[in-house]
């Protein structure tokens, strides 16, 4: 998360002093809330819905990668397994291109991008995250006293730049959501007041009102080495000892894995008794099951399509599954791309249309089976298709007729029904001249067919493999076409 001090790896949420006393201050009021407010019950699991929106540009560019959020939602429920806290998705993942919710890379107006954000696109009830690229920071959220800042709402800001699995600033940015300071709070300043010592003795301590508020974490000050090495010493003279697994410092990503028990506690009772956070409770769920991945089927292997033209990407159904996300890649490992993504819901296809500009170059494709809410997804193995130029125009004549071929996809040996109709012609007198094509250019089938009321239908030899073919004949002075898919 902050390996080093830049803009890119900055938190939003820096205090100065007097906003520090407000966080405290809203502490002592939940406290006395607690009386007449539902208390914390420490056994209790609390399943709280995350909404999330991807920002991109208006030219559709710059979005953050979905199947690395499926992973980071997971990390994050592992980070908070010991708080009682499980986060799930509200269907469905909201993606908007627009360039006003770009940032233009000034940390300092983060704070308005994401109250624009939350004013034009907000799911109430549940945690809203909102990615977006070149705001400056890394994450920001804002803590429970600024609600009025927004409405009465909130949500958690994250750079798609810091959102990479295994950083840890979403973990950190839902600690300031549930009222967390960083375990750094006030080092800086020179009043005892904000500015937390190292000592522990209850007659000299001031860990209750001063720093992050909590005396089981060790006092901090804004520090990026893991493990610590720094010399630097308190408002007495002692020597700093963090304690750098805590995930409110800004320690390494490589170090932090924990909350405090006092954090943790604290962070609850935010649930059970914040007005705006207490409507998290209202949707609790109990199926944590996952589901196991997908198998594609088409394309096949390696197996070339048109650029220009549809291609059809198809995979098996899985069992439980409420949702399928389609990623085609370019590159592979940490530098795998994607430039095309889709979450498809009550589809095993969708199409996708290759541009010119990737003629003659291999792209993966991978699809991953999910429910919204277990986001512990499994992707599916990668295949890769190859990028061709269209076939030539005595097989695929672009200025054609097209028609429609049922049931598309079929099973090899099935029977195809042909029903043509185009505005025109009524009545079909004499038998056509059917063909199938591969995509190679390989005719696979060449028959005469015979036409009743504008139908006709042939069977499919079993011989022939799955793939995607191309059917075509001539009817007076027109060309038709279609694609078909056997499966």
């Amino acid at each position: 998360m902050f390996l080093n001090v830049n803009a890119t790896s900055y938190c939003g949420m820096h205090l100065i002093d007097e906003e520090a006393l407000q966080v405290y201050d809203y502490r002592e009021q939940l406290k006395l809330n607690q009386s007449s407010a539902r208390m914390n019950d420490d056994g209790q699991l609390i399943t709280i819905p995350v909404k999330v929106h991807i920002f991109g540009t208006s030219a559709g560019e710059q979005r953050y990668n979905i199947e690395s959020l499926l992973v980071q939602l997971d990390e994050l429920n592992e980070s908070y397994l010991p708080t009682g806290f499980y986060f799930y998705l509200v269907p469905d993942i909201n993606i908007v291109d627009n360039d006003m919710f770009i940032g233009d890379g000034d940390k300092d107006v983060a704070r308005k991008l994401l109250g624009n954000m939350i004013s034009r696109h907000y799911h109430y009830g549940a945690v809203n995250i909102y990615y977006t690229s070149n705001t400056g920071l890394c994450g920001m959220a804002p803590f429970p006293f600024m609600s009025d800042e927004y409405g009465g709402r909130t949500g958690v800001l994250m750079d798609i730049n810091c959102s990479k699995p295994g950083e840890m600033t979403l973990p950190h940015e839902f600690g300031h959501h549930f009222d967390l300071l960083h375990t750094f709070q006030g080092s800086d300043s020179e009043n005892s007041l904000y500015s937390e010592y190292v000592t522990r003795i209850d007659s000299l301590k001031n860990c209750t009102y001063a720093g992050d508020g909590f005396c089981d974490t060790p006092a901090d000050i804004l520090d990026y080495s893991c493990p610590y090495t720094g010399d630097a010493k308190d408002l007495r003279g002692q020597y700093y000892v963090p304690d750098v697994s805590l995930i409110m410092s800004y320690h390494a990503d490589r170090c932090q894995n924990k909350f405090s028990e006092q954090q943790i506690q604290h962070m609850r009772e935010v649930v059970f008794n914040d007005t705006a956070r207490t409507v998290y409770l209202k949707n609790q769920i109990a199926d944590f099951s996952g589901v196991e991945a997908t198998s594609l089927l088409l394309p096949t292997n390696n197996e070339e399509v048109e650029h220009s033209t549809p291609t059809v990407f198809k995979w098996d159904e899985v069992d439980g599954a409420d949702a399928y996300l389609l990623s085609i890649v370019t590159g592979s490992g940490s530098r795998e791309n994607p430039i095309y993504q889709s979450v498809i819901i009550g589809q095993t296809s969708h199409e996708y249309n290759f541009s010119n500009r990737y003629k003659g170059r291999t792209i993966g494709w991978k699809v991953t089976a999910f429910k919204w809410t277990q986001p512990n997804a499994i992707v599916s193995e990668k295949k890769y298709v190859k990028v061709v130029d269209p076939i030539p125009t005595s097989i695929y004549n672009r200025e054609s007729y097209t028609f429609n071929p049922y049931p598309n996809p079929v099973n090899p040996g099935g029977s195809v029904q042909i029903n043509l109709f185009d505005g025109e012609r009524t009545n079909i007198s004499q038998p056509i001249h059917v063909q199938l094509t591969a995509l190679n250019g390989q005719l696979v089938f060449d028959q005469l067919l015979d036409f009743s009321n504008n139908q006709a239908s042939f069977g499919l030899d079993d011989r022939i493999q799955s793939g995607i073919y191309f059917m075509s004949f001539e009817l007076g002075d027109k060309n038709y076409r279609a694609k078909i898919i056997v499966q």
